[in-house]
């Protein structure tokens, strides 16, 4: 019992080490937003905004939580979201393809079902930040409410089958 306590607390420790590495950078990003727009800084240029997402995704696959042997498991799918959600189509395909490549990479089993997840993932994502830039926030959250349901409801529906 006491062994997979302390398995547990590792894993836990390695979790909080990603949410830090996804948090720091989206930190200094807007730290960075925040003297740009403040003090009309214009020696920041728009690709030293692009370092902290490739940073956030870089370290998160550096130092991922091991689940068994040959079961890892990191938050790197959330610094895809919130890098496509600041950076914008660019960045956001720079990224896709990052992860994509350190996958392949990586291999291991079920090499397609990651690069089918990430791709409908990387949709989804674009067709929402196109949304949330035109929609008032009300029809915005209101629409994410719905999708949100719809995912839910369909990956109960899978899970009772």
């Amino acid at each position: 019992m006491k062994a997979r306590c302390l398995y547990i607390d590792l894993l836990i420790k390695d979790l909080l080490i990603n949410f830090l590495f996804i948090l720091l950078p989206l930190s200094l990003l807007q730290l960075l937003y925040l003297l740009k727009y403040t003090y009309r800084f214009k020696e920041l240029e728009d690709w030293m905004f692009a370092i902290f997402p490739i940073l956030s995704v870089a370290l998160c696959m550096l130092f991922p939580a091991s689940l068994e042997n040959d079961f890892i498991r990191d938050l790197r799918r959330i610094s895809l979201i919130l890098g496509v959600l600041y950076g914008g189509p660019v960045l956001s395909i720079f990224l896709l393809s990052m992860i994509l490549t350190a996958r392949f990479f990586t291999g291991g089993d079920g090499l397609i079902i990651p690069f089918i997840s990430y791709s409908f993932l990387f949709i989804a994502i674009m067709l929402v930040s196109r949304h949330k830039e035109h929609a008032s926030p009300f029809t915005f959250l209101l629409v994410n409410r719905n999708k949100t349901y719809t995912r839910f409801g369909i990956g109960f529906s899978c899970l009772s089958n």
